[in-house]
């Protein structure tokens, strides 16, 4: 019997990587923090040859990296902070967002490379602006090795927010020039905001696993679970957990994915997955080791493979029964579920 697994098309990943290529003269770094989005950590020895670089949210996230044999940049997104470790790699770049990160490298490695986190809006990660010059001339007096600096939009989709952002930030950087070299301020965005923005490197997540407003952009992963039993249900009887009863006669296919494995436990409403070609619906609440569909309308048997993401399940589908972004349904996908790696 097949297992509950994830394929996740390397093709696919390639495809779209060249697409945001083509829309972008700055370099690419690949963010493949939180497991990849979902998609497996191991993607990034597959990318390594077509990116410049990689971001990662955290310390043990590099770590993973570098015992993935990855030798090109990885940048930390977490600012450096007390209780940080300090990492024996080269190729791992940092996070200053205070003088206090700053003086962190400077007591631990004076030589390790960081680029300056600068809040321009989104007021979550980065120094204030009237913070900046303070930490630039302790960077300066103490020749540390500043690579340069980053921000983070907070709204994309709003051409006006993007703008008032990068003016802000350009101006706070303006009389640093000597000191910061290089600048990368978008994500994913970088695909719908005009080029001015990209700056020296785009930072792409979520595009490069398929999903966003480029339309060319396709989903590199799928999920699939086992039917493991089947049941004849009579109207009236109860399904899974609570009070849910059937209102009719049904054939019942019990599917190995439950809220263990990421595939979230929600009361009610219409989430569907796809059997044999067929949308069934999720009947009854979602157990942590399994669902029910109802499959009395689907050719199907013990064994066969239930799509739960895919072409024919769209994530940001779920995303929406969920009430949530595609980002989450992604992230969410737990151990349990086995990465399959296909290039087709």
């Amino acid at each position: 019997m097949e297992t509950l697994k994830a394929i996740v098309n390397l093709k696919t990943l390639y495809d779209n990587l060249q697409i945001i290529k083509s829309r972008t003269k700055a370099m690419i770094y690949a963010v493949v923090k939180a497991n990849a989005y979902g998609h497996g950590m191991c993607v990034a020895t597959f990318l390594q040859p077509y990116v410049d670089g990689f971001c990662v949210a955290t310390f043990g996230e590099a770590e993973m990296l570098v015992g993935y044999a990855v030798y090109k940049p990885i940048i930390v997104l977490s600012e450096v902070s007390d209780g940080c470790q300090i990492l024996p790699h080269e190729n791992v770049v940092y996070s200053v967002g205070s003088e206090s990160s700053a003086a962190i490298i400077r007591q631990v490695n004076p030589k390790a490379p960081f680029y300056i986190k600068v809040n321009s809006g989104m007021n979550r990660l980065g120094c204030d602006m009237e913070e900046l010059p303070k930490i630039m001339n302790y960077v300066r007096h103490n020749n540390l090795n500043c690579l340069g600096a980053s921000t983070h939009f907070f709204n994309s989709d709003s051409k006006e927010c993007a703008e008032h952002q990068f003016k802000r930030f350009q101006t706070a950087i303006a009389e640093y020039k000597d000191l910061i070299p290089k600048t990368h301020c978008c994500a994913s965005n970088a695909l719908v905001l005009p080029e001015n923005y990209h700056g020296d490197i785009i930072r792409v997540g979520l595009a490069l696993y398929g999903y966003g407003s480029h339309k060319s952009l396709l989903p590199v992963m799928s999920v699939y679970a086992p039917i493991v039993k089947i049941r004849n249900v009579k109207k009236g009887e109860h399904i899974g957990y609570g009070s849910y009863k059937t209102d009719r006669d049904c054939r019942i296919a019990v599917v190995q994915i439950g809220y263990g494995d990421g595939y979230r436990r929600i009361i009610e409403g219409s989430r569907c997955v796809s059997v044999n070609g067929t949308r069934c619906a999720v009947v009854g609440q979602v157990c942590m080791d399994f669902c029910m569909a109802d499959i009395s309308n689907a050719s199907a048997e013990v064994g066969d493979s239930v799509c739960v993401i895919g072409e024919e399940m769209p994530a940001v589908e779920l995303a929406e029964e969920y009430g949530t972004i595609v980002y989450e349904v992604l992230t969410s996908l737990g151990e349990r579920v086995e990465r399959r790696y296909v290039y087709k």
